[in-house]
């Protein structure tokens, strides 16, 4: 599950991308639900895949088949703001454990992962979509989510979610993005609230200043890993990790206190979330998993957090950028 992507020609890394997007859940029950439902519905639910446990294999292939192209291509030629939308109503449907029983790789859905080759491609290939893996171009902070990190400190492992929020860490993604403000508007995990004050400003430095580290394939998150492991010993966690990835392990996580003096900010790309999320990852005989990110988010570490928190609370009216 660690394979690390080729370093060699543009088009190889298009290939594997290709290949692991068809052997993960988050980007198979994304081209599902694509290719279920229609475009005008994007923004709404996702499609279970459940669906498919009464048909026949013959019929399966079929339906699919047809439905990748009546409705799945065309949707990834929509605005990308419905397309976002949709992979936060996914992201949401796996971090509350709806789609968890579909979150296994011997799950009907993934018999029939082929069919799904073409949005693979498109996802993977097309040049619209290059931000997915290149990460944010233009982060902005969006004003709902100042100061709502749900750790007390770094070193808190009790959490269902290992995304790294803290007191003293700040959050970037993508904006705007078509009419949205930000991705962070519709696509959030379950420690993000939807609702809330959609406000952004750019973030006051550049997005690639300081010691990033970018994860978009499953060996990246392995790395951080290997840098500073964590061994999971909250019961609880170990036991929701174990239903919703299907695997009983020893499970280890990013030990981000360790992490945070030697890196500025870690980025979940867009594409990374679809091909890496939600999985689990071998590291030295131990289980580890993507659980709980907003797709597309950056966090920042070891931020002032003052002038932020001054913006987010003032008055919408006449108020800019920092």
């Amino acid at each position: 599950m660690s394979a690390a992507m080729p370093k060699t020609t543009p088009a190889r890394i298009q290939d594997y991308r290709v290949e692991r997007l068809l052997n993960s859940s988050p980007a198979l029950c994304f081209f599902y639900s694509v290719s279920r439902i229609d475009a005008q519905a994007l923004e709404g639910a996702y499609a279970d895949p459940r669906e498919l446990d009464g048909m026949s294999d013959a019929n399966a292939q079929k339906w699919l088949d047809q439905s990748v192209a009546k409705r799945g291509m065309p949707a990834l030629n929509e605005s990308m703001e419905l397309i976002i939308r949709h992979i936060g109503s996914i992201a949401m449907g796996l971090s509350w454990g709806h789609l968890a029983e579909i979150n296994r790789p011997q799950s009907r859905l993934f018999q029939f992962r082929e069919c799904f080759r073409p949005l693979a491609r498109q996802i993977a290939h097309k040049p619209r979509f290059n931000w997915w893996w290149d990460g944010a171009t233009t982060p902005v902070i969006t004003a709902k989510d100042i100061g709502t990190g749900p750790l007390a400190d770094l070193g808190d492992f009790g959490g269902w979610s290992n995304q790294p929020r803290g007191h003293d860490t700040l959050q970037t993604t993508q904006g705007p993005v078509g009419n949205d403000p930000s991705t962070l508007l519709w696509c959030v995990d379950n420690d993000t609230i939807l609702e809330g004050d959609p406000r952004t400003t750019p973030l006051s430095q550049s997005p690639t200043q300081g010691r990033g580290f970018q994860i978009k394939e499953p060996s990246d998150w392995a790395e951080l890993v290997r840098r500073a492991p964590h061994l999971m010993d909250d019961q609880e966690v170990v036991r929701n990790w174990t239903y919703f990835l299907g695997e009983q392990s020893s499970w280890v996580t990013p030990a981000w206190d360790l992490l945070a003096p030697h890196i500025d900010w870690v980025e979940l790309t867009l594409g990374g979330f679809l091909l890496a999320a939600y999985q689990p990852i071998h590291v030295n005989g131990h289980a580890t998993a993507i659980i709980g990110w907003n797709p597309g988010a950056t966090i920042h570490f070891g931020m002032n957090m003052t002038k932020y928190l001054e913006w987010a609370k003032g008055s919408a009216e006449g108020l800019g950028d920092i």
